[in-house]
Formats: C-alpha cells, structure tokens, sequence
C-alpha cells in the first residue's frame, strides 16, 4: 500500500482546494496517483453539484469586469444560497474566474446581454480545453457546497471609439450596473470633472430611483414595454369613467410620468433631483467644451 504522505495531500488541496481529509480519502482510494486523484475530487464535485442543482440559489454576487483601456466591460451574475458564502474568498476567486474566461471569449467583441446560459454553460474553459464552464462551477460546488449558478451576462463594448465604460457597485456586489459613455475628444475621458459625472452615472443606473430605468432615452425604450405601457394606461383610464374625448390625452400625460421616471436621461438627478440626468451630462459638456453621450446600459439585481 502506497504511503500517503502529508506533502502529498497539501499538494493535492493546493490543486483543487477541497478539505485535507477529502484530500487523502481521493489520494488513498487512487493509490497515491496525484492525477488521478485531481480527476476522482472533479467527478465527486461534479456529482455534488447534480444533487444540489434542486436547491433554491437565491444569493450571490453581480460583478462588473473593465478592460485595461477602459473601454470595454462585463457584467456577471452568479448566485449561491446563501450571503455567508457569497462573501467567502472561495466563491469571489469563482465569480473572478468566469468574469475572466467571458473576457477572453468571443463574446466581450460585441455589446448586448448573453441569455442563453446553457450555451454558456457549455463553453470550452478558458484555462483548460478539456474542461467546460459548467465544469468549473461543478468543482465549485463540490468544494463549497452549495448549489451555484450562472444566471446572467451581458457586454459593452466600445473599443475603437472615444468612450469609457463604468461600473458601479452596491452593497457588496447585490447590485452592479455599467454604463457606456461617448465623447467628442479623446482628452474628455481623462477629465476629473468627465470621471466624475461617469461614476454618478453608474450610480443613478445601480440606484434605480424613483424607478429602474429601462432605456436611456426615449427612442431606446423596447417596442413590447411601451405598447404594455400605453395599454395598462388606457385601460386604467378607461376604468375611471373619464370621457372618452380625453382618454388620449390622459394616456399621453400619463406616459410622460413614466419617461421621466423610467428613462434615465429624464430620471431626477439622484445627488440633486430638481434637475434631469440630463440637465447635468449637458452641464459638464458644457464646461468642457465638448459632446457627452450616454451610450447604453446595464443593471443586474440579485432576485431580479
């Protein structure tokens, strides 16, 4: 019988982060073969992770990743069970692991949200070819045993334009959002004041106040939630007996309320609400000279 040593099972948690003991149960049940004994520690993770898939993730982190040139950033949700493990080392190096691997991918060349996680879950790990995704969420599981999940990610990438893209976030990663910022000159996006607006930008989005925006501007808001809108409208209005004669004009008034709580360029400033965004990104424009643009946006909500 071959002699498990304590080197050898430190090395082996070293590799794979599981306890000692689950360490020198694997290294003894593969006979002291270390790679083996990596593989046996993977399908056991793997296993653990198919029991706890049933169980209820409703904690976690939404994470926000920005490239060296500032241009270009992810964002990520990944959820767990529970906020003790969400704050544990063990699942922030997972959340930094797969912000990294989509950073690498094909996927951070082009702006949008990415809902398909089933493909993504299915997707060759940046690190290790033989390895997927779901894999490494798996290993994941086995060693912090708790049900975890990839739930959502999206892009902004403007690389190639006169652009920052920033993030924000709230209380620990339970709420993050990015947004992506044009100017007209280069030199703007060094600007302290620029920086500045960028960050209350960010902020407005994560805030979320007087409600979650949905667009940045009006022309942004999707066909399927204005139509919604206007039809809830009419309804209610229908409801209240108001004559027919003024039922469009009721609607539309009513739709203005919604613009300006739910479009962010209309939404009250949130450091100085007798003022729109708006009003301020024209504000510091102004002083420097230059062109400001809100490009587009997003924000990830634990239990969204």
């Amino acid at each position: 019988m071959v002699e498990i040593n304590a080197t050898l099972v430190k090395e082996l948690r070293k590799r794979t982060g599981v306890g000692l003991m689950e360490c020198k149960k694997a290294l003894v049940g593969t006979e002291g073969d270390l790679d083996k004994a990596v593989e046996a520690l993977r399908v056991q993770g793997l296993a653990m992770a198919t029991k706890k898939a049933g169980r209820t993730a409703e904690d976690g982190t939404a994470a926000a990743w920005i490239n060296e040139q500032g241009d270009a950033g992810l964002l990520l949700e990944v959820n767990c069970e529970t906020d003790f493990v969400a704050r544990t080392d063990d699942f922030r190096s997972l959340v930094n692991d797969l912000l990294a691997h989509f950073a690498a991918s094909e996927h951070f060349s082009t702006s949008g949200a990415y809902d398909d996680i089933e493909a993504l879950l299915g997707e060759a790990y940046y690190k290790d070819s033989e390895r997927t995704v779901r894999d490494v969420i798996a290993e994941a599981v086995g060693k912090i045993g708790e049900n975890i999940q990839l739930s959502r990610l999206a892009v902004i990438n403007l690389s190639g334009r006169s652009a920052l893209v920033q993030p924000y976030e709230h209380a620990g990663g339970r709420v993050t959002s990015l947004i992506g910022i044009e100017a007209g000159k280069p030199e703007t996006l060094k600007d302290e004041k620029f920086l500045a607006l960028a960050k209350d930008l960010a902020m407005q989005v994560a805030a979320g106040m007087p409600r979650v925006p949905v667009a940045i501007n009006r022309d942004q808001i999707p066909e399927d939630i204005l139509e919604e809108e206007k039809r809830i409208y009419r309804e209610q209005t229908l409801a209240e007996g108001k004559p027919e004669n003024l039922v469009d004009k009721i609607v539309t008034g009513r739709l203005n309320k919604f613009f300006k709580e739910a479009v962010l360029l209309e939404q009250p400033f949130i450091k100085e609400d007798k003022q729109n965004v708006q009003k301020i990104v024209q504000s510091v424009a102004s002083e420097l000279g230059d062109e400001i643009t809100p490009v587009m946006f997003f924000r990830f909500a634990i239990g969204d």
